[in-house]
């Protein structure tokens, strides 16, 4: 069809609503898509008409009208499409994306807390031991968790302690010197400063109250 926007003989609300998306992605406006897509609905109405006047290359615009002529003799209802349908088509889809993007960084999410949960269990018994080595990839972990989750942007936690977790303290066993390491340890990791106050002050609290399941 010369001019035309889509070829196949029926717009299906699927359809459109792509349709719709593709031409707002091109710069039109929704008064424009609502205009292009609605005279596309007209055409779909008389595909013999179309045939003829495609041969003859004569212009879309005049095809569009020799439609709308013939379906207002035959007393056939003219389609419509406004532009507020072509709005809340285009904003259908892109809720559609959006909650498929969330969806997916969930599960994702959920994955790599998976491969961290299986890293702390690795390191976990070493790390209560004193192990140092094994204590700082508990606390790097423990730091990646924190950003996974979003945890740095919350001001309190509260500590919940129920029948169902098991919490432990992994800094048990570690002297004072060993504590300063892991402190400077996750603060780089965090991206801060080794000699940031707010990160020791942290590690005491985490000392006294550790939220961290075991296993």
């Amino acid at each position: 069809m010369a001019g035309g926007v889509v070829s196949s003989k029926k717009l299906a609300v699927a359809e459109r609503r792509n349709l719709a998306v593709e031409l707002r992605k091109s710069g039109m406006s929704f008064r424009d898509i609502s205009s292009a897509i609605q005279n596309e609905m007209i055409v779909r109405m008389a595909p013999e008409i179309v045939e003829k006047m495609d041969a003859d290359k004569r212009p879309f615009s005049d095809i569009v009208q020799a439609v709308r002529d013939y379906l207002l003799v035959s007393g056939r209802k003219i389609p419509t499409y406004t532009h507020t349908t072509a709005r809340r088509d285009v904003n259908a889809i892109m809720d559609q994306i959006n909650a498929e993007t969330t969806d997916e960084a969930l599960r994702l999410r959920s994955m790599m807390d998976l491969q961290l949960d299986t890293m702390m269990t690795a390191h976990w018994d070493s790390a209560s031991a004193g192990d140092i080595d094994s204590g700082n990839m508990v606390l790097r972990i423990m730091a990646m968790r924190i950003k996974l989750f979003a945890l740095d942007k919350i001001d309190e936690l509260p500590v919940e302690i129920s029948q169902q977790n098991l919490f432990v303290n992994p800094l048990d066993g570690l002297s004072e010197k060993a504590l300063g390491d892991v402190a400077r340890n996750l603060a780089l990791q965090m991206g801060g400063n080794e000699n940031d106050s707010g990160l020791y002050q942290f590690i005491e609290q985490l000392g006294e109250a550790t939220s961290v399941p075991f296993g």
